[in-house]
């Protein structure tokens, strides 16, 4: 039962995630979260939605962007970060950057939403908002079943 609470708290709580809002035809830009320093042999891969490389960047300072993005994505090998430009609904998703080498790590991910050109930043207040109601309806959700466990528990010391 406590691996059920526990995984629809982490649901909500997973605060490394940024979400991020684009209009389609807009450009997108994705900064690593930590400062980062490459060390020999390091690699830092950003991807997409856990499937595919979108660039990478060697410790040397040589960056790679895959053939998908030719055109359309740039790393700036200095701040590490990502910029993918006319960005289209196909470019939703999850984008994470990772230390690949000696001491691997995460840093950065982002929740990618694009939006159609004629919706308005309203709607993704609208959209917040009923993710706020749904993580504080899992709150008390779990408050009455810890409030149940705990009375189960008294009663049956009785």
């Amino acid at each position: 039962m406590w691996l059920f609470l526990g995984l629809g708290l982490l649901v909500c709580i997973k605060a490394e995630v940024t979400p991020v809002f684009v209009h389609t035809g807009q450009d997108l830009f994705l900064d690593v979260q930590k400062p980062v320093t490459l060390e020999q042999d390091d690699l830092l891969i950003w991807s997409f939605s856990d499937r595919k490389d979108v660039a990478r960047l060697r410790d040397s300072g040589k960056t790679e962007i895959i053939k998908d993005y030719y055109g359309r994505a740039e790393l700036c090998p200095q701040k590490q970060s990502l910029l993918l430009r006319n960005v289209t609904k196909s470019d939703s998703g999850v984008y994470k950057a990772f230390i690949y080498g000696y001491n691997p790590k995460h840093v950065a991910e982002y929740n990618v939403t694009v939006l159609d050109a004629r919706r308005s930043f309203a709607d993704i207040f609208e959209c917040k908002q009923k993710m706020i109601v749904i993580c504080s309806g899992l709150a008390i959700l779990l408050c009455a079943i810890i409030s149940v466990h705990i009375i189960v528990k008294v009663k049956k010391r009785k």
